[in-house]
């Protein structure tokens, strides 16, 4: 992309009802497109096929509306009788601005070098004129052969009224808040949104922004008060200041109860039982009762799992199920099955922590997977669909 023709971009990539995707894109350029300009960048013409007949192919072929209304009253668009759109637009000799501070453009009639092109509707040929042409870009439509929607945004403006403007001169509050929400940043170690360019990506790497979830952790280092706490618990007790983006103690106001999405995944669990830690490690590794692990899985867990746990414990001789070396080989070995299903790969291949087992045991399991295949299935699949 020519950084001195596009200044700024963004766009959104969205799927239509059949799967098919497009994105949305707005383009800010560097210098703004004159008056003279705009029927060279955006057309609503049929092209010249002597002139240019790729042209000619792409828009007769991507960038007709319809035809709808009376040539086609089960076209999507019609709702309540009328094109949503709306179609076919009016004929006009000159891109004009319209009533809405929308340009017009330049939809010219066969009387006045205007063109007309025919489309089979219904099994019957119709005459198309400039009034069912969608806004399209020339140069685009011919490098990509597709449907590109294009129109002209002169300003992002919005009309400011007297009474407006006069609360806003005077500084009369328009927005009010109440009680004060605090938004509670969750996020694995290091693991926080940070937003950097090239010539600053290296320094924020080295020190990644703070959030209100290190900001807890730094202060429950130092502050025996806020070991006691829980993290939604902390802006009943401490203020959040973004300028610093630090946590002090609160000295008056009363803010929400907790913060009502904490309770999203695994993590959250923990702040949401693991009072004042102090580092990551030791949310991640806070003593957990059995008990109250066996409770949680009566209600989340299906009979085999919580079988398979109870077996687990009793054939490791492990009565608080701390993780030892040999679960966590064998929690690889399990992983690392998956990946050879998915994207047969091993862990190693995948930049992950390699597991403790031979290669050719790898080999054996994928070998064991290819077994399993229903082979006379398979083969009354290809006698029914296969032609001899």
């Amino acid at each position: 992309m020519d950084k001195s023709v596009v200044g700024y971009t963004l766009y959104s990539v969205v799927w239509q009802k059949r799967g098919l995707p497009h994105a949305h894109i707005l383009v800010w350029l560097v210098d703004k497109i004159r008056p003279d300009e705009i029927d060279s960048i955006i057309s609503t013409e049929i092209p010249d096929e002597t002139v240019d007949p790729k042209l000619h192919t792409v828009v007769t072929k991507h960038m007709i509306h319809g035809p709808c209304g009376d040539l086609n009253c089960n076209s999507p668009c019609i709702v309540d009788g009328k094109c949503s759109k709306p179609y076919p637009k009016d004929l006009i000799a000159e891109t004009i601005t319209g009533n809405d501070g929308y340009l017009l453009y330049r939809r010219r009639s066969v009387a006045n070098n205007g063109r007309s092109v025919v489309v089979k509707i219904r099994r019957q040929n119709v005459d198309v004129y400039n009034r069912w042409i969608v806004a399209y870009p020339p140069i685009l439509s011919k490098a990509f052969e597709t449907h590109i929607n294009v129109e002209y945004c002169n300003s992002m403006g919005r009309y400011v009224s007297s009474n407006e403007a006069i609360c806003r001169i005077f500084s009369f509050a328009i927005h009010k808040k109440y009680p004060t929400v605090v938004h509670l940043a969750v996020h694995l170690e290091n693991g926080q949104r940070a937003y950097f360019n090239e010539w600053n990506a290296a320094d924020r790497a080295a020190r990644p922004p703070s959030t209100t979830l290190t900001s807890f952790i730094t202060v429950c280092q130092t502050d025996d008060f806020s070991r006691t706490l829980l993290y939604a618990d902390m802006p009943r007790y401490y203020v959040w200041n973004a300028s610093s983006k630090s946590f002090h103690r609160r000295r008056q106001g009363t803010p929400i109860e907790r913060h009502p999405n904490i309770y999203e995944c695994y993590l959250r669990l923990l702040l949401v039982y693991v009072r004042g830690p102090t580092s990551f490690e030791q949310l991640r590794t806070s003593d957990s009762n059995w008990d109250d692990t066996l409770k949680d899985s009566v209600i989340s867990s299906s009979p085999h799992q919580i079988h398979v746990l109870h077996r687990v414990h009793r054939q490791t001789l492990n009565p608080t199920l701390q993780r030892t070396a040999e679960m966590n080989n064998e929690t690889l070995i399990m992983i690392e099955n998956m990946c050879l299903l998915m994207a047969k790969k091993v862990l190693s291949c995948l930049g992950m922590t390699v597991n403790n087992r031979h290669v050719h045991d790898a080999l054996n399991h994928e070998w064991q997977r290819e077994q399993h295949y229903d082979t006379e299935a398979l083969a009354e699949t290809v006698r029914t669909n296969v032609p001899q």
